[in-house]
């Protein structure tokens, strides 16, 4: 059986050129003018005759040397076989570096938040909780708690930021409280709240329809005290609601809206008027989502995290 390459189907065979039949006429023609000089004629005509004779022989076995050169270099020579192409590699999803803006609207996980259990994405959207146990079911705690979604990609040491996220309540204990980080130094960077790391939250009570604030103080005896709260306007189940919080003058200044309407303004300065003071205060850290309660979920959509100057 012959073989074939696998890219063009011919066959791997050498294949050699038929000089036989230019050969023959090649002779043909010699032995014709040889013949037609031995049938007569004056001497000098055969002189010449034979001059013609022996040139032309001449250049024949100069033509037949020449082509007994190409049979031999051809039936030496090895066919050439082109290797098959190796398959094309998919190219994976562009993942943002720390310093530049974030974009992620969950219609798949291009690694902006770590998916697992209470983390997910479907529908076209990143749902966070139920979780069996949060940081507002304990007030003090050894195991950390891992009922947040830290933002990857957005840098673990942002000072300015504006950050924009829709936020709903999905289902669950509409009691419960979810919400965002807007700063969180995690000092081991397991992306889990251990005691001796930093958060600053704002959270969500869908139920009496109010938000909150809280802040968790590094390896402090009571770690969790609430700063400010008030009502918070939102829509109902599932309906997004659009929250931005944008951090300036060198991470010392926190604003947070809800729906285009200022719900607080944290400063770690002497407050002026409207200005909440935060004495417990990191002027750098990473952004996320969060859930302060158990067995309560909350629906995110169209997040997006800009560094500012």
């Amino acid at each position: 059986m012959s073989e074939t390459s696998q890219t063009t189907g011919r066959s791997l065979k050498p294949t050699y050129r038929r000089l036989y039949a230019p050969l023959a006429v090649l002779a043909m023609a010699a032995l014709g003018t040889a013949m037609c000089a031995g049938l007569g004629g004056t001497p000098a005509e055969d002189t010449g005759a034979n001059q013609d004779v022996a040139a032309t022989l001449e250049a024949l076995q100069a033509e037949l040397a020449n082509a007994q050169a190409t049979v031999e270099a051809a039936g030496s020579s090895q066919p050439t076989i082109s290797a098959p192409e190796s398959p094309t590699e998919a190219t994976p999803a562009p993942v943002a570096a720390p310093g530049e803006k974030v974009e992620d609207t969950f219609d798949s996980d291009i690694g902006t938040f770590a998916l697992g259990e209470g983390v997910q994405i479907k529908s076209g959207a990143l749902f966070l909780g139920p979780f069996e146990q949060c940081a507002g079911d304990v007030a003090a705690f050894d195991s950390p708690i891992d009922c947040n979604a830290v933002c990857l990609t957005c840098g673990a040491n942002l000072t300015n930021y504006n950050m924009t996220v829709d936020v709903a309540f999905a289902e669950g204990l509409s009691d419960k409280q979810f919400g965002a980080l807007l700063r969180f130094v995690d000092q081991n960077g397991d992306s889990m709240l251990d005691r001796e790391d930093y958060l600053l939250i704002l959270a969500f009570d869908s139920f009496a329809n109010r938000w909150s604030s809280w802040v968790h103080v590094p390896d402090a005896v009571r770690p969790w005290y609430d700063i400010k709260s008030g009502p918070a306007g939102m829509r109902g189940q599932n309906s997004p609601n659009r929250l931005e919080v944008k951090a300036t003058n060198n991470g010392r200044m926190i604003d947070v809206f809800l729906n285009d309407k200022r719900l607080v303004k944290f400063t770690a300065d002497a407050p002026q008027p409207g200005e909440t003071l935060v004495e417990d205060w990191m002027e750098s850290g990473a952004v996320g989502l969060v859930a302060l309660d158990r067995r309560v979920q909350a629906r995110y959509d169209n997040f997006v995290l800009e560094p500012l100057p």
